[in-house]
């Protein structure tokens, strides 16, 4: 496994660390992303998503409401 590999999976998050992040609760992340507001995987029942685009999105609530992240 390379470096940027290790960098890559240093960098993904369930939904919970994703919601400590935004600083909401897990189920509105789960709401973010069907909605295509938050970009994520799912691996069978579970999603997964990219630190990077959690911080995104949380830079670009202003007055809470969620912004638009790019992949």
């Amino acid at each position: 496994m390379s470096l940027m590999d290790l960098d890559t999976l240093a960098q993904i998050i369930g939904v919970p660390e994703a919601a400590r992040i935004i600083g909401v609760q897990p189920h509105r992340v789960r709401e973010y992303i069907a909605a295509g507001q938050l970009p994520a995987s799912q691996i069978d029942r579970t999603w997964i998503l990219l630190r990077h685009n959690a911080e995104a999105f949380k830079r670009g609530q202003p007055g809470g409401k969620p912004g638009k992240v790019e992949e």
